[in-house]
C-alpha cells in the first residue's frame, strides 16, 4: 500500500504590502478516487500569511519523509501515532489515487469578515514511504490582463486554487 505518510507544504505570500496578508484560515486539500481530505495550516499564535512570507509546513512525522526535507518552520501535528486529527496517514489515502490537491481559503460571507489573500507560490509534497514515492503539486501563474501573477483569493475571486503535478 502507497498511503500517505507526510505532507510538505510550502505558501509565499505575495510582497504586497496592503493587500496580500489574510488572518483567515488555510487548508490544503487532497482529492482521490476513493476519498480525501482537508487539513488546516493553522499554527496557534502564529500569523504565517503576511506580505513576503515563505513558511514550510509539515504534517506527519518529518522521519517519515522521503528523503530529507528543507527546513521547515512549522510542524502542524507533532504526534507519534498516526490517529491524531491532523495527521495524513489517518486517513490513509493512497497517493496513486490522488486525482487533485488544492489550498482553500476559508472566511466568512460577509464583506467585512473576508480577509482576502494574495498567493505567490505554493508548493504540496505527498509523500510515501512504503514505496519511497513523492508526488509534487504546485500552483500555476495566472497571467493574464491584470497586470501581475499572483492569485487572489477571497469571496471576489473564489476561496480556492487547485494545483497541477
Amino acid at each position: 500500500m502507497a498511503h500517505i505518510e507526510v505532507i510538505h507544504v510550502t505558501v509565499r505570500t505575495a510582497a504586497v504590502p496592503q493587500s496580500a496578508a489574510t488572518d483567515d484560515t488555510l487548508y490544503v486539500g487532497v482529492e482521490g478516487t476513493d476519498g480525501g481530505r482537508e487539513f488546516p495550516l493553522n499554527v496557534a499564535g502564529f500569523d504565517g500569511f503576511e506580505p513576503g512570507t515563505q513558511i514550510r509546513y509539515l504534517l506527519g512525522r518529518e522521519e517519515d519523509a522521503v528523503g530529507s526535507l528543507p527546513p521547515v518552520d512549522f510542524t502542524v501535528d507533532k504526534s507519534e501515532k498516526p490517529d491524531q486529527r491532523n495527521h495524513p496517514s489517518y486517513y490513509r489515502i493512497e497517493l496513486h489515487d490522488v486525482t487533485g490537491v488544492y489550498l482553500r481559503k476559508q472566511g466568512d460571507l460577509s464583506h467585512a469578515g473576508d480577509d482576502a489573500y494574495q498567493l505567490d507560490q505554493i508548493e504540496v509534497q505527498l509523500h510515501s514511504p512504503n514505496t519511497n514515492q513523492i508526488r509534487t503539486f504546485r500552483n500555476t501563474h495566472n497571467v493574464g490582463n491584470f497586470g501581475g501573477d499572483d492569485i487572489f483569493l477571497g469571496n471576489e475571486y473564489g476561496h480556492q486554487v487547485w494545483l497541477r503535478e
